[in-house]
Order: structure tokens, then C-alpha cells, then sequence
């Protein structure tokens, strides 16, 4: 803010940083769309507090974790942008500022291990409480436009937030969106370069979804990089995802950013 003293009114809150890289990380995860809806789905706009965080547990800024980094780096360039549409007025710059608060929903959602079609839900239950009730989206077709979804393989694992020491059962379920069936699939899947399971899948069909069920090792709090590789007739396909596993004992009472991860949510 430079010289300007920064005054909130009752309708704002001032969170007072030490370190412009903390502000920035706190400030995207506050304003991505899974923090919008905590906040949306029980309080009114005109009333919101410093309360919220109470209820929206923030991991400790750690700047030797690499995606604490990128959201602080990505919010630092929305707030940017934002300064550019607000204060020089560049609405040509709307379509960028919106193009990074997706990727800082993407990265939030990584971070509290919440899957890609938890984060649709997310954004649809906001859309909903600010717009009312919105149509889904497939191939239903209006005023002569069919909607389609894009051709296209989905790889998904569930859950990715595990506990340490323990071992769980975990799903990996592979949705075709392609035209033709897929045949002969080999599922893989790759811990840090280490193989950690195998499956096949006969077929499946175009608009069809298989499944597969696998045990996750113990391991030690943290994040692992998880590959998973599908291969079949027609090709490969390859998706990494980050599975979180949180310390079997959580520390209480050092502070909001002290806390560990458990549950956005209390």
C-alpha cells in the first residue's frame, strides 16, 4: 500500500504478514472457489469476519514446498491483473484474471487433495447459490446445438488425503469419453518410480467407466507423486497425481497456521 494507511470497515478483514510471500499464498487459498463456498454456504456476504478462519484450516506456508510457492506466485500475478482492470481500467484483461484464479483453484484443490470432479461440484454449488439453479452440462441438444463432451480418456484416483502408517483402499476409476470401446487395458501404477500396482480391464465401453481397487502402502506424512499409466490398444495415457498423507498426530494449539491439515471444515 506504500504511504496509504490501510483501513478496513466492517465489511472487510485485515490479517496482518511479516513475509509478502505468506500474504500472497493465504490470500489465494482464501479466494478460490472451495474457500468461497465454506464461507457462502453458511454465512451472509454483508457479514463475513475474521471467524472464516476459524472454520478453514490453512497448512503452515512452507517455501521449500513447491506448490505453496506457484499459489503465491499466482495470486501475486491476479493481484496484478486485478490492478490493471480496477484501477486502469483494462477490461481486455478479464479473460487473463480469470484464467488464473482457474489455475489457483486447480492448485488449492491440490492441496487439500480434493479430486477434479469434487472442485465441478464446487464451482456448480457456487454457481447455484449466486445464480440459482444452472443446467447441467452433456449432449442435450438446444435450438439445434448438440453439446458434446470432449472425446477424450478421464484417469481418476480416489482418495488422495490418506492417514500415515496406515494402509487404505484406494480406487482408480478410468471414464471413456472416446467414440470406440477401449480394449485390452493395462492399468499401472508408479510411486515415485517404484511399481506399486498392476490391473486389466477387458473393455470398456464408449460412455462406460471401469474400475479398479488397490491398497496404498504405509507411509510417512507427506506428499508422494503417484503415476498412472493406461495403456491399451489405441495408445497410452499418462496422469500424475499427488497423494497427501497427513501425520497421525496432529498439533493443537500453536496458532492458525501452526495447525496441521485435518478437514477444511470443522
Amino acid at each position: 500500500m506504500g504511504i496509504k494507511p490501510a483501513i478496513p470497515n466492517e465489511k472487510l478483514m485485515l490479517i496482518p504478514f511479516e513475509n509478502e510471500n505468506v500474504a500472497y499464498y493465504v490470500s489465494a487459498v482464501l479466494n478460490s472457489s472451495p474457500s468461497e463456498l465454506i464461507v457462502a454456504s453458511y454465512v451472509i456476504e454483508t457479514a463475513i469476519s475474521t471467524h472464516i478462519l476459524e472454520k478453514i484450516k490453512i497448512p503452515k506456508y512452507n517455501p521449500n514446498n513447491q506448490l505453496h510457492r506457484e499459489l503465491s506466485e499466482l495470486s501475486k500475478k491476479a493481484h496484478g491483473i486485478a490492478r490493471g482492470i480496477y484501477e486502469e481500467g483494462r477490461e481486455d484483461l478479464r479473460d487473463d484474471l480469470a484464467s488464473v484464479e482457474e489455475e489457483i483453484d486447480r492448485k488449492v484443490a491440490e492441496l487439500y487433495g480434493i479430486t477434479e470432479e469434487e472442485l465441478k461440484e464446487i464451482k456448480k454449488c457456487l454457481r447455484i447459490l449466486k445464480e440459482g439453479e444452472v443446467e447441467e452440462e452433456g449432449g442435450e441438444e438446444e435450438e439445434g446445438v448438440v453439446l458434446l463432451k470432449e472425446e477424450k480418456i478421464e484417469i481418476e484416483l480416489e482418495p488422495l488425503l490418506i492417514n500415515e502408517n496406515e494402509s487404505q483402499e484406494m480406487e482408480i476409476k478410468i471414464a471413456n469419453h472416446l467414440k470406440t470401446e477401449i480394449q485390452n487395458a493395462v492399468v499401472k501404477v508408479m510411486l515415485e518410480d517404484k511399481p506399486l500396482f498392476k490391473g486389466e480391464i477387458a473393455g470398456i465401453g464408449s460412455g462406460e467407466t471401469g474400475a479398479l481397487t488397490l491398497n496404498s502402502p504405509k507411509l510417512r506424512s507427506g506428499q508422494y507423486p503417484l503415476k498412472v499409466i493406461l495403456e491399451h490398444e489405441n495408445g497410452e495415457e499418462e496422469e500424475i497425481k499427488t497423494l497427501f498423507v497427513r501425520a497421525a498426530k496432529v498439533k493443537k494449539g500453536k496458532g492458525l497456521f501452526d495447525e496441521e491439515l485435518e478437514e477444511m471444515l470443522k
